[in-house]
């Protein structure tokens, strides 16, 4: 019934990715980091799905894919977007590295779903999120922020990890007591959450589409 919904982790960075793609000319340089993070989505999580269908144990993928989100989107939206030196990045990806290393050598091994690491990567986006929404509301630009790519693009993962970081404590929490049915049904939430993710990053690409055009006199969007 839901299989639609759980394969969104495939077909909506599909979406994004071929959107880029299509705009490949338009979109600024500094969004190349966020075409790699969809082609990483498309191609793993296909396989983790081709994986699932054939009985294939895939959980350890997961471990490694939240590890490398994290990394690629704290560099996206410190270094890329506000201009921060990669020292903020690399302390901040290296404390996440110990607490994903503590998590699979004490909590949850490689043979089993990364419900810890793959919240907390959730959390720390959503504060990452957060924050550039803040020193946007600072600029200038946020006069037009509707005709921003990167506000749209960073709303995804504020709206996307806001659903995801609760939900996964939800599923986790009803996996642990048995109750498949509820845990499932929390899992539905996350493919939600991930078709917004998604969908807003699109819609961020597709603001590449018409240029921005400032007016001499009071530099706003045209």
């Amino acid at each position: 019934m839901y299989d639609w919904l759980f394969y969104s982790d495939t077909y909506m960075p599909l979406l994004a990715l071929v959107t880029y793609l299509l705009l490949w000319n338009k979109v600024s340089k500094k969004e190349l980091i966020l075409f790699y993070y969809l082609a990483l989505n498309v191609a793993l999580f296909f396989i983790t799905n081709v994986m699932a269908r054939r009985g294939i144990h895939n959980v350890f993928l997961y471990h490694f894919y939240s590890l490398t989100e994290m990394g690629l989107i704290s560099f996206y939206i410190l270094r890329e977007l506000l201009g921060k030196s990669l020292k903020p990045v690399i302390i901040l990806v290296t404390g996440y590295f110990v607490l994903w290393l503590l998590n699979i050598l004490f909590l949850e091994p490689l043979t089993e779903f990364n419900s810890n690491s793959l919240t907390l990567t959730n959390f720390l986006l959503l504060l990452l999120a957060m924050y550039y929404m803040l020193e946007l509301s600072k600029k200038d630009e946020i006069l037009y922020f509707q005709r921003l790519p990167t506000f749209w693009i960073v709303s995804g993962f504020l709206v996307g990890c806001a659903i995801s970081t609760l939900s996964i404590v939800v599923y986790r929490f009803f996996s642990l007591e048995g109750r498949n049915v509820e845990a499932e049904l929390a899992w539905v939430i996350v493919a939600v959450a991930i078709i917004i993710k998604f969908a807003l990053i699109t819609i961020g690409l597709l603001c590449y589409k018409r240029p921005r055009q400032y007016t001499r006199h009071s530099h706003l969007l045209l």
